[in-house]
């Protein structure tokens, strides 16, 4: 049985398929770990909007919640002060176009 599986994977063709299936999954699994984190930061973005929309205008609302990521995660960099600014304004710019597209779409697989 051993020698079998063994056999099946020598030469450049068997070798050649295994890697061509390693490439696929490793860029199945970043297509999806891709996936989530526009997902993740979509709906930052959408809180922070609805968050401000309840605070007063300089009360540091922003700044406040970049330093409670940065010591709740000290080792992710995507939590700076001017990071969630651009999350901000990135939700704000495609939020007026992108749910009615999304309702059209075929999800990815």
């Amino acid at each position: 049985m051993y020698l079998l599986y063994q056999n099946s994977f020598t030469g450049p063709s068997g070798l050649k398929n295994l890697k061509f299936k390693f490439q696929q999954a490793h860029i199945k699994a970043a297509v999806k770990v891709n996936t989530s984190l526009l997902e993740f930061y979509w709906e930052l973005g959408n809180d922070i909007v609805g968050k401000q929309k309840n605070t007063k205008w300089g009360s540091g609302f922003l700044q406040q919640l970049s330093r409670d990521l940065i010591s709740e995660f000290p080792n992710i960099k995507g939590f700076f002060y001017q990071n969630l600014k651009h999350v901000r304004r990135w939700y704000l710019f495609y939020n007026k176009t992108i749910p009615k597209k999304i309702a059209t779409c075929y999800p990815i697989r």
